[in-house]
Protein backbone atom coordinates (compact mmCIF):
# COMPACT_ATOMS: atom_id res chain seq x y z
CA UNK A 1 0.00 0.00 0.00
CA UNK A 2 2.39 2.52 -0.62
CA UNK A 3 1.55 5.73 -0.16
CA UNK A 4 -1.52 5.07 1.93
CA UNK A 5 -1.87 6.70 5.63
CA UNK A 6 -1.90 4.98 8.80
CA UNK A 7 -5.35 4.55 9.52
CA UNK A 8 -5.95 3.20 5.94
CA UNK A 9 -3.72 0.47 6.26
CA UNK A 10 -5.03 -0.46 9.66
CA UNK A 11 -8.24 -0.85 8.24
CA UNK A 12 -6.95 -2.97 4.87
CA UNK A 13 -5.12 -5.38 7.08
CA UNK A 14 -6.43 -5.62 10.18
CA UNK A 15 -4.60 -7.85 12.75
CA UNK A 16 -5.72 -9.14 16.04
CA UNK A 17 -3.50 -8.96 19.33
CA UNK A 18 -1.78 -12.30 20.62
CA UNK A 19 -3.60 -14.08 17.37
CA UNK A 20 -0.58 -15.69 15.84
CA UNK A 21 -1.32 -15.26 11.78
CA UNK A 22 -2.36 -18.50 9.94
CA UNK A 23 -0.03 -20.21 7.56
CA UNK A 24 -0.20 -18.77 3.91
CA UNK A 25 1.55 -20.15 1.04
CA UNK A 26 1.41 -16.72 -0.69
CA UNK A 27 2.89 -14.68 2.29
CA UNK A 28 5.79 -12.32 1.82
CA UNK A 29 9.32 -13.15 2.83
CA UNK A 30 9.66 -9.49 3.99
CA UNK A 31 7.18 -6.92 4.96
CA UNK A 32 8.55 -3.20 5.41
CA UNK A 33 6.40 -0.17 7.09
CA UNK A 34 7.88 3.20 6.77
CA UNK A 35 5.62 6.62 6.72
CA UNK A 36 6.39 9.88 4.87
CA UNK A 37 7.68 13.08 6.37
CA UNK A 38 4.38 14.44 4.80
CA UNK A 39 2.28 11.87 6.47
CA UNK A 40 2.92 13.24 10.24
CA UNK A 41 1.77 16.66 8.75
CA UNK A 42 -2.49 15.32 8.43
CA UNK A 43 -2.78 14.57 12.24
CA UNK A 44 -2.45 16.39 15.54
CA UNK A 45 0.86 14.96 17.45
CA UNK A 46 -1.64 12.95 19.88
CA UNK A 47 -3.29 11.04 17.06
CA UNK A 48 -0.15 10.96 14.91
CA UNK A 49 1.56 8.60 18.09
CA UNK A 50 -1.82 6.91 19.04
CA UNK A 51 -1.81 5.67 14.81
CA UNK A 52 1.52 5.35 15.31
CA UNK A 53 1.47 2.61 18.11
CA UNK A 54 -1.93 1.03 16.54
CA UNK A 55 0.08 0.48 13.12
CA UNK A 56 3.66 -1.07 14.07
CA UNK A 57 1.21 -2.94 16.41
CA UNK A 58 -0.77 -4.23 13.65
CA UNK A 59 1.76 -4.97 11.23
CA UNK A 60 2.95 -8.60 10.50
CA UNK A 61 5.39 -10.73 12.97
CA UNK A 62 8.72 -9.93 11.34
CA UNK A 63 7.94 -6.65 9.24
CA UNK A 64 10.84 -4.07 9.17
CA UNK A 65 9.49 -0.86 10.30
CA UNK A 66 11.77 2.29 8.65
CA UNK A 67 12.22 5.39 10.88
CA UNK A 68 12.28 8.90 9.58
CA UNK A 69 15.23 10.69 8.54
CA UNK A 70 16.02 13.83 10.42
CA UNK A 71 15.33 17.48 8.52
CA UNK A 72 18.98 18.56 9.91
CA UNK A 73 20.26 21.52 7.14
CA UNK A 74 17.12 20.80 4.59
CA UNK A 75 14.07 23.19 3.94
CA UNK A 76 15.28 25.80 6.17
CA UNK A 77 13.80 26.90 9.62
CA UNK A 78 11.25 24.17 8.94
CA UNK A 79 13.17 21.67 8.89
CA UNK A 80 15.33 22.79 11.94
CA UNK A 81 12.00 23.88 13.43
CA UNK A 82 10.65 19.81 13.16
CA UNK A 83 13.98 17.87 14.40
CA UNK A 84 12.77 17.45 17.86
CA UNK A 85 8.96 16.18 16.72
CA UNK A 86 10.88 13.46 13.97
CA UNK A 87 13.43 12.88 16.81
CA UNK A 88 10.47 11.91 19.53
CA UNK A 89 8.37 10.35 16.18
CA UNK A 90 11.75 7.97 16.04
CA UNK A 91 11.96 7.23 19.52
CA UNK A 92 8.19 6.09 19.18
CA UNK A 93 9.05 3.86 16.40
CA UNK A 94 11.79 2.57 18.34
CA UNK A 95 9.96 1.66 21.54
CA UNK A 96 6.30 0.32 19.69
CA UNK A 97 9.15 -2.02 17.32
CA UNK A 98 11.29 -2.98 20.41
CA UNK A 99 7.95 -4.05 22.47
CA UNK A 100 6.65 -6.33 19.18
CA UNK A 101 10.58 -7.67 18.90
CA UNK A 102 10.52 -5.65 14.73
CA UNK A 103 13.33 -4.16 13.65
CA UNK A 104 13.91 -0.83 12.52
CA UNK A 105 15.42 0.08 9.69
CA UNK A 106 17.34 3.35 10.53
CA UNK A 107 16.93 5.80 8.13
CA UNK A 108 17.61 8.76 9.67
CA UNK A 109 21.40 6.92 10.53
CA UNK A 110 21.52 6.69 6.35
CA UNK A 111 19.89 9.72 4.45
CA UNK A 112 22.29 11.84 5.28
CA UNK A 113 23.86 15.03 4.36
CA UNK A 114 25.12 16.43 1.83
CA UNK A 115 21.82 16.61 0.79
CA UNK A 116 22.74 17.43 -3.37
CA UNK A 117 21.58 15.24 -5.77
CA UNK A 118 19.32 13.81 -3.32
CA UNK A 119 15.67 14.78 -3.62
CA UNK A 120 13.53 14.50 -6.50
CA UNK A 121 12.46 18.08 -8.46
CA UNK A 122 9.92 18.65 -6.26
CA UNK A 123 12.82 19.43 -3.20
CA UNK A 124 10.61 16.63 -0.45
CA UNK A 125 10.79 13.37 -2.17
CA UNK A 126 14.10 11.30 -2.42
CA UNK A 127 15.60 10.91 -5.76
CA UNK A 128 17.35 7.83 -6.73
CA UNK A 129 20.07 8.09 -4.67
CA UNK A 130 18.24 9.63 -1.73
CA UNK A 131 16.25 6.40 -2.18
CA UNK A 132 19.58 4.49 -2.53
CA UNK A 133 20.46 5.88 1.18
CA UNK A 134 16.83 4.54 2.26
CA UNK A 135 17.82 1.12 0.66
CA UNK A 136 21.25 0.78 2.78
CA UNK A 137 19.47 1.47 5.63
CA UNK A 138 16.80 -1.53 4.58
CA UNK A 139 19.83 -3.87 3.71
CA UNK A 140 21.62 -3.37 6.94
CA UNK A 141 18.26 -4.00 8.90
CA UNK A 142 17.46 -7.29 6.89
CA UNK A 143 19.91 -9.62 8.74
CA UNK A 144 18.78 -8.58 11.69
CA UNK A 145 15.05 -9.46 10.68
CA UNK A 146 16.27 -12.82 8.96
CA UNK A 147 15.15 -15.27 11.79
CA UNK A 148 12.15 -14.20 11.43
CA UNK A 149 11.30 -15.06 7.85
Amino acid sequence: MAGAQPVPVRRAHPRRAGQPAAPDPGRPDLVTCGIGANDILYSAPAKLFADLRTLIGAVPDGAVLLDLPLPTGIWGVIGRASVPYVTRINQTIHQAAGARGLTVAEVSAHFLPPWTGKFAGDCFHPSQDGYRDWAQALLAAIPAAAPAL
